[in-house]
């Protein structure tokens, strides 16, 4: 949806018309949501993970972002915690975990792990800048 994004928005009404809940029944990376930030939404997607993952950054954005740069930046790390069962993480842990897995391209398509070799800059200095952005944020 992000790259069809421009042609998304022109479809949906201004934000301040919206006077109900915003339901976006895919949300996935949450582009079309991000973009029309509404005032109350509903964000729902097949993915469990992708929804806890928002879930935890709503509820613990410190604990998430904590969780997330302890994990390793290696190779062998990154294959790891791919293959580390889900359930011995709390929330949070596995909301890190989402999002480190994403940086590796770990997709989950409909319950089942689909998995695509880990890209070649798991960590990169542009990320680096960013990763420091929303640290300094959460404080």
């Amino acid at each position: 949806k992000q790259r069809m994004l421009g042609n998304i928005l022109i479809h949906l009404p201004a934000r301040e018309s919206v006077s109900g809940r915003f339901v976006e029944p895919f949300v996935g990376g949450g582009a079309i949501f991000f973009a029309f930030n509404p005032a109350r939404a509903l964000l729902a997607d097949l993915n469990s993970e992708l929804i806890d993952l928002y879930r935890s950054l709503r509820r613990h954005p410190k604990e998430v972002w904590t969780a997330f740069r302890g994990f390793p930046t290696t190779k062998k790390g990154y294959y790891k915690v791919r293959d580390m069962d889900v359930r011995q993480f709390s929330l949070a842990g596995r909301a890190a975990r989402t999002l480190y897995l994403n940086r590796g391209i770990d997709r989950r398509r409909f319950g089942r792990p689909f998995r695509a070799p880990l890209l070649p800059t798991l960590r990169t200095k542009r990320d680096t800048i960013r990763r420091t952005r929303i640290d300094t944020d959460l404080r």
